[in-house]
């Protein structure tokens, strides 16, 4: 039997990756989409015979066969490897937001322990790819960002209670007085206390099974086929955009609920979809071409981040800088549906009209 143990390593910023590796898994996953060991082996940058060698000696160790080769056909994974590559992609989605969560409370450490003259600043809120890489982008200006992930309305309840200098959250645009992300999140948001800045404006759509074979289009689709749906729990901006969205449709807010299965995040959602555990998911665009699901785009929402107005601080006015810089904002045209063309604009919370 075999087990697993977790190790980390210490790299250059500019290297770090998000989530966790195996290289068994990479060559698996590689091989998978590559259909060809000489290909495969090109892409991950080792030699054929290396990587033959690798997947030979994984072979005998687990006692059966993970790629079949035949001379003239595509390499193609054998049901083991085909399920060791689903296991680790369904687990690890599962627990992103904890992992990444993980590595940035490490990374914050080490940086603080390198470099006491910097400064920290800790942001709460839902969890966003984008935001994700903030950190390695900061660091260089003598700021520390501690990511503290969790939901929209738990991020707002810790700034509201002076646990963090930021928090982050996300709601549908044009949300009124009569939506169910101001019935939440209105209650914590005082605007003559906060300032607002833009962050990003993120497309959330449904994931659905390659090619949408139940033709879904919209959410009530969804409840009038009696489908498996994936979502996400209570607290959260995709949440609250569910109940929104079912609203428009003419459907009850708890017209999904017989037919729901939580996910913690919105890959744990498209992940879900891709594995057939699920028909259909609501969640980010990025995370549904991650994974190789059709999409139906259905809202563009906007991800601000609040500070309390009497909290100001040079490292604040810093980390500013930096999300209003162009270099900080093309890097958002690594995330499919995520536009960052006015991050780090201000944001009058007053204008929403929810109060």
């Amino acid at each position: 039997m075999q087990s697993i143990e977790f190790l980390y390593r210490i790299v250059d910023s500019a290297d770090a990756r998000s989530g966790m590796h195996n290289a068994l898994i990479e060559q698996l996953a590689v091989i998978e989409s590559e259909r060809s060991l000489v290909k495969a082996a090109k892409r991950l940058g080792v030699s054929y015979r290396h990587l033959w060698g690798c997947i030979e000696d994984w072979e005998a160790r687990f006692g059966q066969k993970l790629v079949l080769r035949e001379q003239g056909r595509p390499a193609t994974l054998t049901p083991l490897g085909s399920k060791l590559l689903w296991m680790e992609r369904s687990i690890l989605a599962r627990h992103s937001v904890e992992i990444e969560k993980l590595r940035s409370e490490l990374s914050a450490a080490f940086a603080a322990a390198c470099d006491p003259n910097a400064e920290i600043i800790s942001l709460a809120g839902c969890f966003d790819p984008w935001l994700a890489r903030l950190p390695q982008a900061i660091f260089p200006s003598g700021v520390i960002l501690d990511l503290r992930f969790s939901t929209s309305l738990e991020g707002l309840k810790s700034l509201e209670h002076g646990e963090v200098d930021l928090a982050a959250f996300n709601f549908p645009k044009g949300s009124t007085a009569e939506s169910s992300a101001a019935r939440a999140f209105a209650p914590h948001l005082h605007a003559s206390n906060l300032i607002a800045v833009r962050f990003s404006s993120r497309t959330q759509g449904l994931a659905l099974a390659a090619g949408n074979p139940h033709d879904v289009q919209r959410l009530s689709d969804v409840v009038t086929k009696r489908l498996r749906f994936a979502g996400r729990k209570a607290g959260t901006g995709t949440r609250l955009l569910e109940a929104d969205l079912l609203a428009r449709e003419g459907l009850a807010a708890d017209a999904l609920d017989s037919l729901t299965q939580i996910e913690e995040s919105h890959r744990m959602v498209a992940m879900a979809v891709a594995a057939g555990r699920a028909d259909a998911g609501l969640c980010v665009e990025t995370a549904a071409k991650q994974c190789g699901d059709a999409y139906v785009p259905l809202a563009q929402e906007d991800y601000l981040l609040v500070r309390r107005a009497d909290a100001a601080s040079p490292a604040l006015e810093r980390l500013l800088a930096v999300l209003a810089s162009s270099d900080w904002r093309k890097s958002a045209q690594a995330f499919p549906g995520v536009d960052g063309a006015r991050c780090g604009e201000a944001f009058n919370l007053a204008s929403l009209g929810w109060w």
